[in-house]
Formats: C-alpha cells, structure tokens, sequence
C-alpha cells in the first residue's frame, strides 16, 4: 500500500507450474482486491518479466513519473537495482 496505489511485489511460480494460468490466476486475484480495496493503480519492477506484465495489461513507466510513496519503498529505492523496469497498470480513475 503506497497511499492511492500499490505495489505489486515478489510474483513467481515455479518451474513446473509455468504455462498452465497460476501467475495469471494470482495477478488476477491481487488485480481485483486492488480494486476492491479502490486503488488506483498497481507499480511493479521487474528484471525478467517485463513481456509478461506487457500481456497482462502492464505498461513501462519513467521512474520519474512512480508517485512518492512507491519510490519511498524498499523495493523502490534499495531491494531492485536501477537496471529493473518499472511498470504500472491503472485500475480506476483519480478521484
């Protein structure tokens, strides 16, 4: 929780569940509690997913443009390296 948005963290399967819908089956799930919940938007950084985000409604955003809160996140500002993509999906209108 970073204020209006969130940050989606840490989303992985293993190996031998690739390919049958489980990463889109949770994504999904964290997807509409965000909604729920009346986020905004979802951020997220990746070092190998980036297409996969892609297809799942994700677009690469300037770090610049990242709100505050998410860019004064561990995840943010030490845990991923500059190198990481960020990415944002929106999920409802600004108030």
């Amino acid at each position: 929780r970073c204020g209006e948005v969130a940050l989606l963290r840490s989303v992985a399967t293993s190996a031998d569940l690739r390919g049958r819908g489980v990463a889109r089956a949770l994504v999904q799930a964290l997807e509409a509690l965000a909604v729920e919940e009346r986020f905004q938007a979802l951020y997220l950084l990746t070092e190998s997913a980036e297409g996969y985000f892609e297809s799942q409604g994700y677009l690469q955003v300037d770090r610049s443009s990242v709100p505050v809160a998410v860019r004064a996140s561990r995840q943010f500002s030490s845990l991923c390296p500059d190198s990481a993509v960020v990415m944002c999906k929106r999920l409802l209108s600004p108030a």
